[in-house]
């Protein structure tokens, strides 16, 4: 094993401060990964390439399992879409899942609302709040006016 792998000798606060320094680096290079996928998806690159879809491409091109691969291509368009998720990607306040989970619900009234509402909440917590929303959506008012 590599050096670079045994962290043994790093004191807590090392330790703690390098992780945090990593975690801000996955997250920039995870907005620059949406970035690039938007954009070959605009283009239509990997079709003209002989894939038959962005999803292809990612899958037998760069090894994405489908998964990761099918997360990543919703995230690249709802970024594509509403490109300051982008920002909040590479600010670490919305994960690859919240963008996954608010993408039918995305429109150009509700995006910055529901970007706000879903900062640094975990997929289930964004799911909650999915649902109070719906829930008020469909439930009338209790209160009447009186005449």
């Amino acid at each position: 094993m590599n050096d670079r792998y045994r962290l043994g000798g790093l004191e807590d606060g090392q330790l703690l401060a390098a992780l945090s320094a990593l975690v801000r680096r996955e997250n920039d290079s995870l907005s620059d990964l949406l970035a690039h996928l938007a954009e070959l998806d605009e283009r239509g690159v990997c079709v003209a390439l002989g894939y038959s879809s962005l999803f292809a491409y990612c899958t037998e091109a760069l090894g994405f399992c489908k998964s990761s691969a099918g997360r990543r291509i919703a995230a690249a368009r709802v970024c594509r879409d509403y490109p300051e998720a982008f920002t909040r990607v590479a600010n670490g306040e919305q994960q690859l899942s919240v963008l996954c989970a608010l993408r039918p619900h995305l429109d150009a009234k509700n995006a910055l609302e529901l970007f706000a509402l879903c900062s640094r909440k975990s997929y289930e917590q964004v799911e909650e709040v999915l649902a109070a929303r719906r829930v008020s959506a469909v439930t009338p008012s209790t209160s009447r006016e009186r005449p």
